[in-house]
């Protein structure tokens, strides 16, 4: 009798296991498929790097209606987000480059016109911790944030600092009081740090790569 019980038992169990796992899985189908792609891949312009390197830039249009840069490296044969980023994220492949401009990733950025050209995420962790005063070509920099509760932000912190925003807070309160510095100024949002930047050459910030366009160049990208 008990055995029967605890088979009933054991079968109602599976059974509401196996309900919620093709619930979970409709879910994932669900969000994929909604999921921005892209529709339409246009060629802009061919450039020059600052090292001599060759790239032709292209404007990917995603589904959810924004249109975001790539470029193809021509000697390399690569695939990258573009406007002149690099080569930090690349693909053989132009539709997966394509896919993943479509999927927003975390931007470092400058002003076009800065000589930078790429940038590891050792110094730009640093150079908003307080910690390095110049880009690497020795220009003085000065980091932007972008305010609390954005999305970019969030990755930010996650991805490059390594810190709470609790964490971040007792970190620069811990500096001030020591008389070590200040916080980086803080944007309102990506279009309040382009009008920034027009008017500074030597700020240096983050983004969403949805926000990228002409007036900003992405120096180091992460997905």
């Amino acid at each position: 009798m008990m055995k029967r019980i605890f088979a009933s038992s054991y079968l109602k169990l599976v059974s509401k296991l196996v309900i919620a796992l093709a619930i979970a899985i409709s879910l994932l189908s669900a969000l994929t498929a909604y999921a921005a792609q892209p529709v339409k891949i246009t060629p802009k312009t061919e450039s020059m790097s600052a090292s001599g390197e060759a790239y032709k830039n292209f404007l990917v249009e995603c589904s959810n209606g924004k249109s975001y840069p790539i470029d193809f490296w021509i000697q390399d044969k690569k695939w990258c987000l573009g406007y002149g980023t690099g080569k930090d994220l690349c693909w053989p492949k132009q539709a997966k480059a394509a896919k993943q401009a479509c999927d927003a990733v975390l931007a470092i950025v400058v002003h076009p016109q800065n000589t930078t050209m790429q940038i590891t995420q050792a110094m730009v962790k640093d150079i908003f911790l307080g910690n390095i005063k110049t880009f690497p070509d020795g220009q003085q920099v000065k980091p932007v944030e972008l305010k609390e509760n954005s999305k970019a932000r969030t990755k930010f912190l996650e991805k490059l600092v390594g810190k709470s925003e609790t964490q971040l807070r007792a970190y620069w309160a811990r500096r001030i009081f020591q008389g070590d510095g200040a916080p980086p100024k803080a944007a309102e949002d990506s279009a309040h740090l382009k009008n920034m930047m027009n008017s500074d050459k030597s700020i240096i910030g983050f983004m969403s790569s949805e926000s990228l366009d002409e007036s900003v160049r992405a120096i180091l990208v992460m997905d």
